[in-house]
Formats: structure tokens, C-alpha cells, sequence
């Protein structure tokens, strides 16, 4: 099962097998768990092709039966029954879906966890309970995923149509101890905290820093679309009664401002971004990394000025490197559209903070990995690649060598989960300023390659020629396993010395990064060794 699943409802299916194989291609494309259809004389007919291709897509079938005397007639055909009073045949209780009210639930649920799935019809009458297990609801409004931080991980989707309109989402009314009150109310006396890119590297480990770490919070993680509940970054934390997903186009500047008048936060980190650096130039890029924070800027200026905001920079912003380490004093000259925007960005947030009296802080990331980051990113490349050669290598089926680029382009890496802690600092410090994060070290892609191998008892042996860098390759046992690829390689890369000056930040925010380089790594090559082996 996954940390949420997602179920297409068809009610009156006239069976069709080029139609229905299609449907089923298609939900799969979206992420769709299971199909949930009505039991009817058409699909009784035709139940068998009906599995076939249920089977061939990978998608799972839900049977809906109005009469609990069909159970048997279907038990034996179908796993997963939708039924609509309560069940006592034991024996396959566990594979039945049980669509109830909330009030029945709880008179029904003596913590043994009868059912597979139990649908609550009523769903604002529900409320959190540790105890609530695989609750399901009928969602007609995406930000119904809201009900998450209720216990509820299975959603059912009636046609799939669902409305993206946000317009009562915060005020609609839900019954506790006989009296009403809107979904916030129950949280006005809580820290209130939005954080985006939740399903990225940052944005993960922050929500999970604070759950860990802060008390009496309410976190609303902004995620692009449905399917993003699905991401593995979030597994940690998604079913959490102090987190509440929240869908938000980063770019829609109307739902930006409805979100910071229904929530009202205290805090807001913006941890999303196209973060690529050698993309092209992309329109979406900048609206992303710079047009987003002006909106979000904008609705504190304007609706939530004691809101605190941090922003994610990069030292990208600085370009071709004058000298190191770098301080905030150096000069920015960014040189691909990545540090054009998130310098854009900073500057913006200079101008909101003087011009408006506002606690909004700019932070200049360097380089920071961890076991989330995604595989575009040469840290993560190399751990997984590595991986990958060590069990060819074992199994005596080698294929082919990684594939890098500049080998000696240095970057001064350091932990995610280091960053992270320091974003709480830095808004909580008692005033509002720029900093940069870093290791205050750097290292070459090599030294990472060589440490990740290391890992794994393998030591490379490497052959370079310095008037002929693209013919670098690193051997091991009379195998290649590392070369160059052109298309990765970048001439004048090791001339950019990227080193963090982090004396200043260090020192006012009482902070310093716990990870070194080479635990970093093993930690990274271990999190991908466990992962291929699953």
C-alpha cells in the first residue's frame, strides 16, 4: 500500500474492453491505486475480462454490492468488496471496504482492525484519533487531502471530478463535542507554518525538523497536484495531525493570497524552486525562483505583516568566484539562469525588508545534500551508481562505467538535515538579515566518487592526462568503471572555487554544521544500497 491511494469511482460501468483497457491505462498514468465500480448485471456478464485487464494494467478492483449475500458468489473472483453493512465472516473481513458513518465507525472499531478500508460518509464529523486506521472519504475538492492530518490515507474519487476551487476550504464547518467550528479554528492557538517544495530534498527534511523539534505547531506543506501526496519524501510525515498538505501552483497569485488569508501563518519558508543549474533558460524558472516569492512577499505586506519569510538562495548568485570563501560583501555576477533569478529574489527581498519594515531573510545555500536528493543531481548520481556497479560487479554481470563530468570541479558540500536546522534559527534570531550556509570546505567530484566507492570496499585506480581530460577513466580489477562524457563536461567549472564564509553565521545563530563530507557521502551510498536491494 502506498502512503496514500488513490481510488477512481465509476458507478454505472457499461463494460466496453477497449474502453475500459484505456480508462485503466489512463488512471494508472495519473497514479490511481485501485478502480471502484458497482456490481451490475453488464460487469457480472463480463467479470472475467474484466480482471484480465485489471491484472495486465497493474491497477487494483473494487467491487461495490448493495447485498452482503453476494459476498460469497464474488469472494472467490474478487479481492476487494465494497459493502454496506457490517460483515462477521471473519475469514475475509480483511479484504472488505466498509462505507459507513463516522459515529458507526466508532461504535464498530474496537482497535482490531476488522476491515481493509473503512469509507466515512460524513466526513465533518470526523476527528483525529491515533487510533485511525486506513479511513477512507469521497473527495469532490482537491484540497480535501487536507483530511490526512486526520488519519484519513485513502481517497475516493467520484468520476474524477473534482473541483480545484480553494473557495471554502478553510471555513467549512466540522461538529466536536457538540459545537461547531471551521477546519482553522481548531488551530488559532498554534504556531501557524507554511513550507513549500515539501516533496523535495529541503522542504521534506525541514517538516520533519519541526515536527521533531518545535512544540505547539501546525504545518501546511504546499504540494503541485494530487499525485504529489504520493512522494516518497513525505511518507515520514504525510498521515500527521500537525501537518495538513495544502495543493498550490506556486504561480497562481490568487490562490497565493486566498491561502495566506485562510491560514494567516506565523512562519514561511519557500523551499521550492527549479533547481537545476545548467537548464536553458525557462520562462517557468523564473516564475518559479523569483515571481512566487514576490507573491509571496506581497500577501505579508499586505495581509500578514509579522509573518516571518525565508528565502532559499544560492551561491550561484556569485557566479565566476573573485575570492574565497565567499562573504555576502563578494560580488554577484551569476552566469546560467538558476543564479540570475535567485538573485532576482534577493535583491527583492532587500527591498520588502528596508522598504517595508518586514522579517524577511535571504539565505545563500551552498551545495547540501542527503538520502532525498533526486537523481538529477551529481551527488545522488554517483551514490546510486555506484551502487549499481558494486552488484554488477558481485554478480559478474558489469554492464558500463558511470558516466561524469568534470571530475575536478570542486563545491563545498555539506547535509541537508544541517541546513534545515539553521532555517529555524534564522527566523527565530531577533533580527532579520541575509546569511549563507555552507561547510566552510570544498571538495572535487572525485574525492566523492572516490569516497563513495570506498564505501563498498572498491578502490579506484584512476588514469588522467591533463592535455586530454575527456580520456579520464578510473579501473578497478581491469574494469573501467568511471569515464568522462562530453555532454557532462564543463572546461572552466573547476576555476569557480566555491567555499562558504560562515564565521558570521555561525556565531549569531550559535549553529554549525553536524555531517562531514565523508559521512555525508556513506550515509547517501548506504540509503541507495538499501533501496536497490528492496
Amino acid at each position: 500500500m502506498s502512503i496514500v491511494n488513490y481510488i477512481y469511482s465509476d458507478y454505472n460501468l457499461n463494460f466496453n474492453d477497449r474502453f475500459f483497457l484505456n480508462q485503466c491505462h489512463y488512471l494508472k498514468s495519473l497514479n490511481y491505486d485501485f478502480i471502484k465500480i458497482d456490481y451490475n448485471d453488464d460487469v457480472s456478464r463480463n467479470i472475467k475480462e474484466i480482471i484480465n485487464i485489471i491484472e495486465k494494467i497493474g491497477i487494483k478492483l473494487i467491487i461495490t454490492i448493495k447485498n452482503n449475500n453476494l459476498l460469497n458468489k464474488l469472494y472467490s473472483k474478487i479481492k476487494y468488496v465494497e459493502i454496506f453493512e457490517p460483515c462477521d465472516m471473519i475469514d475475509i473481513s480483511k479484504n472488505l471496504i466498509l462505507n459507513t458513518t463516522w459515529d458507526e465507525y466508532c461504535k464498530i472499531y474496537k482497535g482490531d482492525n476488522k476491515y481493509f478500508n473503512i469509507i466515512i460518509t460524513d466526513i465533518y464529523n470526523i476527528s483525529y484519533n491515533e487510533n485511525n486506521i486506513n479511513l477512507g472519504i469521497y473527495i469532490t475538492n482537491e484540497n480535501d487531502i487536507c483530511y490526512t492530518n486526520l488519519g484519513v490515507k485513502n481517497f475516493y474519487i467520484k468520476n474524477s471530478v473534482i473541483s480545484t476551487t480553494i473557495n471554502d476550504w478553510s471555513g467549512v464547518k466540522k461538529k466536536f463535542k457538540n459545537f461547531d467550528y471551521t477546519f482553522f479554528k481548531q488551530h488559532e492557538n498554534k504556531l501557524k507554518i507554511i513550507v513549500t517544495g515539501v516533496t523535495g530534498q529541503d522542504g521534506s527534511n525541514l517538516v520533519e525538523y519541526l515536527l521533531n523539534n518545535v512544540n505547539n505547531i501546525i504545518i501546511f506543506g504546499t504540494i503541485r497536484d494530487l499525485s504529489s501526496l504520493k512522494n516518497k519524501n513525505l511518507s515520514k510525515f504525510c498521515i500527521n495531525n500537525k501537518f495538513i498538505p495544502i495543493i498550490l501552483d506556486l504561480c497562481d497569485e490568487d490562490r497565493t493570497k486566498m491561502i495566506f488569508k485562510s491560514i494567516m501563518p506565523d512562519y514561511f519558508f519557500n523551499c521550492a524552486a527549479q533547481s537545476v543549474v545548467n537548464k536553458n533558460v525557462d520562462i517557468t524558472t523564473l516564475k518559479v525562483n523569483t515571481l512566487a516569492p514576490l507573491f509571496h512577499m506581497d500577501c505579508i505586506k499586505n495581509i500578514t505583516p509579522k509573518c516571518k519569510y525565508l528565502s532559499c538562495g544560492s551561491c550561484e548568485e556569485f557566479g565566476i568566484t573573485e575570492y574565497y570563501p565567499q562573504d555576502l560583501s563578494h560580488n554577484y555576477n551569476p552566469i546560467n539562469i538558476y543564479g540570475i533569478t535567485k538573485l532576482a529574489t534577493h535583491n527583492i527581498v532587500k527591498f520588502y525588508r528596508k522598504q517595508y519594515n518586514l522579517y524577511l531573510c535571504h539565505v545563500i545555500l551552498y551545495n547540501h545534500e542527503g538520502i532525498k536528493r533526486g537523481v538529477e543531481f551529481v551527488s545522488r548520481k554517483i551514490s546510486k551508481e555506484v551502487v549499481r556497479i558494486k552488484n554488477e560487479l558481485d554478480s559478474n554481470e558489469f554492464k558500463f562505467p558511470m558516466l561524469v563530468g568534470n571530475i575536478f570541479s570542486k563545491r563545498d558540500w555539506s547535509d541537508s538535515e544541517d541546513f534545515v536546522e539553521a532555517f529555524w534559527k534564522i527566523l527565530n534570531h531577533n533580527t532579520p538579515q541575509d546569511y549563507i550556509l555552507s561547510s566552510g570546505c570544498n571538495y572535487t567530484v572525485k574525492e566523492m566518487i572516490d569516497i563513495a566507492f570506498k564505501v563498498l570496499k572498491i578502490k579506484l585506480k584512476w588514469h588522467y592526462n591533463s592535455s586530454k581530460p575527456l580520456e579520464t577513466k578510473a579501473i578497478y580489477k581491469d574494469k573501467i568503471l568511471v569515464t568522462i562524457n562530453k555532454k557532462y563536461y564543463r572546461d572552466n567549472d573547476e576555476k569557480r572555487n566555491f567555499i562558504g564564509e560562515t564565521n558570521n553565521t555561525r556565531k549569531k545563530l550559535n549553529w554549525q554544521p553536524k555531517v562531514s563530507f565523508e559521512e555525508l557521502i556513506t550515509k547517501m551510498v548506504k540509503q541507495d544500497l538499501c533501496l536497490y536491494n528492496l
